[in-house]
């Protein structure tokens, strides 16, 4: 998995993440002016320890029980597979 897909994962496991990334996806909207602020540079910097930083996709275990986590939009259906283990979700 790269690029968008792991983006895509982490936005499943981490706390907030539309919340602290909002600057950078706001950069992106039709007709926005495209200015870096001290904001993006945080939710990049936010951003980027996310996506490099455990938990990290890894093989399944296949004792305990799997785990589904589902968001349904007007056009799409989002969907990350995985399993949790010590109370923190990880996605296979």
């Amino acid at each position: 998995m790269v690029g968008k897909d792991l983006i895509r994962v982490q936005i499943h496991l981490t706390r907030d993440f539309s919340n602290f990334s909002l600057p950078l996806f706001s950069l992106l909207m039709k007709d926005a002016e495209f200015l870096w602020t001290g904001k993006c540079e945080k939710a990049f910097l936010k951003l980027k320890c996310c996506v490099s930083a455990t938990p990290v996709l890894r093989g399944p275990n296949w004792e305990p029980s799997f785990h589904i986590d589902i968001d349904a939009f007007d056009i799409v259906v989002d969907d990350v597979f995985g399993h949790l283990e010590d109370r923190k979700p990880y996605t296979i």
